[in-house]
C-alpha cells in the first residue's frame, strides 16, 4: 500500500490512505473521517475487555460485546427452562390448566397396552359386560322365561301411514259380520259375483284398498274348495267382489255355486274375519301398536255395538280385546300392543254395528330381539 504526504503544516497535518479499500470508500480517503458506532456505515470494534474465543457476539452501543453461553441464556430469558428428558423427569408444572403430577399418575394406572375397556375393568366397576351374560346376548333372548315361552321384543315407535281399514263416510257398516254368499256364475282371477249373501252390510261404505291410504285386505274363503284369495273391494250394489289375482289362490278355477265367506278359518269362533297385514307389516315383526277409533253414527244407544280382535290363531277369550260405543253418538278410541301372527290379524264386528264409524292404523311395529 502506498502512502504519500500530499500537505505537511504547523497547524495541521492530513494523512491519506490513497489506495485502502475500506477508509477509502467510508471516508473519502480521509483516516480522520472514520466513524466508531454501529449506525449506518460506521466502523465496529470491540467493546468489551473480557471478549474470548467462541464468546457470541452482542451489540452495543459502542460496538461489540463477547458473551458466554450462559450469559446468552439470560440475556434471552431461557434461565428458567428446563433442558432434560421430560420423558422421565417429574414435573410440577401446569400446562392448558392441568397440573401433569396429578393427571400424569392417573395416566400411570392404565394397564400396559390398554385400547379398550375390557371385562376385567368394567367387573372392577361393578358393572356387567355383554360377554358375561345371557340375557344381553341375543341368541339367549329366545329363552324360555316361563311356560310361555316369553320372547323379548324391542317397539319400534314408527307410526304406519293410511289405515289398515276403515268405515266412516255417511252412515257405515249395516251389518256385523261375517259376510257369506255363494258364487254367481264363473269368476275370474279378480273378480268375483255373487248371490244368496248374508251381512254384506260389514262391507257398506268400507273405504277401497288403494295400497296407500287403505292398505289391509280382508280374506274371502272358498270353503267348496279350501282355498283363499284377498278382497280389495266389494261393491254392495253389484254384488262384486274384487280380488288380488292369485293370493295365494287363483279364484279363476272356483265354480258357480261354490260357498264363499270371510269367516275365518283359523279362529273358529263365530263372526271373526282374517284381515291380511303384508302390504306393510314385515314377516319379521312380532306384533304392531294398533289404534282403534270406533263410535256411533246412527244416533241409538246399543249394547251390541262393539268391535273384537284376536291373534290370527285358534280362538281364547283371554287373547281378545274389544272397544264399544253403547251409547248414542258415543266415540271411543284405544291402543294396544297386539300380536301378529303370519301378517294377519282376526276381527269381529258386534251385530249391533249398524251405523259405526271404524278405523284400524299402527301406530308402531314390535320386532323379537333376537332376530
Amino acid at each position: 500500500m502506498a502512502v504519500t504526504w500530499k500537505k505537511i503544516a504547523y497547524y495541521d497535518t492530513l494523512l491519506t490512505v490513497e489506495e485502502q479499500e475500506i477508509v477509502g470508500r467510508l471516508t473519502g480517503g480521509n483516516v480522520d473521517g472514520i466513524t466508531i458506532g454501529i449506525a449506518d456505515n460506521n466502523m465496529v470494534q470491540i467493546d468489551d475487555a473480557d471478549a474470548a474465543d467462541n464468546d457470541y457476539c452482542k451489540l452495543t452501543a459502542n460496538g461489540i460485546e463477547g458473551r458466554s453461553a450462559s450469559e446468552v441464556k439470560t440475556d434471552l430469558s431461557l434461565n428458567n427452562v428446563e433442558n432434560t428428558a421430560h420423558s422421565t423427569d417429574a414435573h410440577t408444572m401446569t400446562i392448558d390448566g392441568r397440573d401433569v403430577s396429578v393427571d400424569g399418575s392417573k395416566l400411570d394406572g392404565i394397564e400396559a397396552s390398554a385400547d379398550k375397556t375390557d371385562a376385567t375393568n368394567v367387573d372392577a366397576a361393578g358393572a356387567v359386560m355383554e360377554s358375561d351374560t345371557d340375557y344381553v346376548d341375543k341368541t339367549h333372548l329366545s329363552q324360555d322365561f316361563g311356560a310361555s315361552g316369553v320372547r323379548l321384543c324391542n317397539l319400534i315407535l314408527t307410526p304406519i301411514s293410511g289405515k289398515i281399514l276403515n268405515w266412516s263416510t255417511g252412515t257405515p257398516l249395516t251389518s256385523g259380520s261375517p259376510f257369506s254368499a255363494k258364487i254367481n256364475g264363473n269368476p275370474t282371477s279378480t273378480s268375483i259375483v255373487y248371490d244368496g249373501d248374508s251381512n254384506e252390510g260389514m262391507f257398506d261404505k268400507m273405504d277401497v284398498y288403494d295400497g296407500t291410504n287403505y292398505w289391509g285386505k280382508i280374506i274371502l274363503h272358498n270353503t267348496t274348495k279350501s282355498e283363499s284369495v284377498k278382497i280389495e273391494a266389494v261393491n254392495i250394489d253389484t254384488n262384486t267382489i274384487t280380488v288380488e289375482a292369485n293370493s295365494p289362490d287363483d279364484s279363476d278355477t272356483w265354480d258357480d255355486e261354490d260357498d264363499i265367506t270371510v269367516q275365518s278359518q283359523t279362529n273358529a269362533q263365530a263372526g271373526y274375519f282374517d284381515v291380511d297385514l303384508s302390504d306393510k307389516v314385515a314377516s319379521t315383526d312380532a306384533g304392531i301398536l294398533l289404534w282403534v277409533a270406533f263410535g256411533d253414527k246412527e244416533g241409538n244407544d246399543d249394547t251390541a255395538r262393539y268391535v273384537f280382535f284376536h291373534p290370527y290363531e285358534s280362538y281364547d277369550a283371554g287373547k281378545r280385546f274389544w272397544l264399544t260405543a253403547y251409547n248414542a253418538n258415543e266415540q271411543n278410541g284405544v291402543q294396544v300392543l297386539f300380536p301378529v301372527v303370519s301378517q294377519k290379524m282376526t276381527v269381529f264386528l258386534g251385530s249391533g254395528c249398524n251405523g259405526a264409524n271404524c278405523a284400524l292404523s299402527i301406530l308402531g311395529t314390535m320386532e323379537y330381539a333376537d332376530t
